[in-house]
């Protein structure tokens, strides 16, 4: 694995139906860092990543609600899976709730050999095993768009 770290700028943008929409788009580390080392607000918006991110949100119609520069890791070496199941399309899609809403995400690529399937669609939450720690996981460190704590309640396949 050739680990890199990466910035990327980003905008959570929330809709009409309290959904939130994820845009990101790797930029230059020293674009990156000016933008974070910016005085305040106003500084930061004269910053080249300021600028592109108001270009951004100046051409959705929803609102964003975070926004920013996030450092990431990237694997460089990754190569594309051979299965052939192996789609981001085939996904795994789970239903949460927190402060009172329901929320959605999904995971690409769903690998149902580590899932237990009821009725050809559903996935069971508490299996013992991937998808249950992967639902602990999420429950432990996530939170709603208000930061606060979730529940997940369903976990299905998109067919």
């Amino acid at each position: 694995m050739a680990e890199v770290a990466a910035h990327v700028m980003y905008v959570s943008f929330l809709d009409a139906a309290n959904r939130l929409s994820d845009w990101q788009f790797r930029i230059q580390s020293a674009s990156a860092k000016a933008y974070v080392a910016a005085a305040d607000d106003t500084a930061r918006d004269a910053t080249a990543v300021g600028i592109a991110l108001d270009a951004v949100k100046a051409i959705s119609l929803l609102e964003a609600k975070d926004y920013g520069v996030r450092y990431n890791f990237t694997d460089d070496a990754v190569v594309a899976p051979t299965d052939a199941e192996a789609l981001r399309g085939n996904k795994v899609v789970f239903g949460y709730a927190g402060s009172g809403r329901n929320f959605v995400t999904s995971v690409p690529g769903r690998d149902t050999s580590v899932m237990t399937i009821v009725g050809g669609l559903n996935v069971t939450l508490e299996d013992g095993a991937a998808v249950e720690a992967f639902v602990d996981a999420l429950e432990t460190v996530g939170s709603d768009i208000n930061g606060n704590s979730i529940v997940f309640q369903y976990a299905e396949l998109n067919d």
